[in-house]
């Protein structure tokens, strides 16, 4: 294979590994986009948490639903073969969500 022309089997940089436990959304009328990355603690004067970004995504719209309905599949899945993943009431209200889905 050709190394300064690599092809989709050859990826010319390894992707990131990381794990994440924050995710902030930008929604505009053409796209979505998802920051990923670690929480860090409320800077003085804040309420909120703040968040070092590791990661960007950008997508469609469509792109966007078709994995937000993957998502739910496969937690979903996951619920059926380990059991119920248990958050507090708290958290969704917090968060503006309904508690079931």
């Amino acid at each position: 294979m050709d190394q300064e022309h690599p092809t989709s089997a050859q990826p010319a940089v390894e992707p990131a590994e990381f794990y994440c436990d924050s995710v902030n959304f930008e929604v505009g009328a053409y796209g979505f986009s998802l920051a990923l990355g670690k929480g860090t603690p409320p800077v003085e004067g804040a309420s909120q948490p703040g968040m070092h970004v590791l990661a960007r995504a950008h997508m469609s719209p469509q792109h966007a639903k078709v994995l937000a309905k993957l998502f739910v599949m496969n937690v979903k899945r996951y619920e059926e073969q380990f059991g119920e993943i248990d958050l507090p009431n708290g958290l969704y209200q917090s968060m503006g969500l309904p508690a079931e889905w």
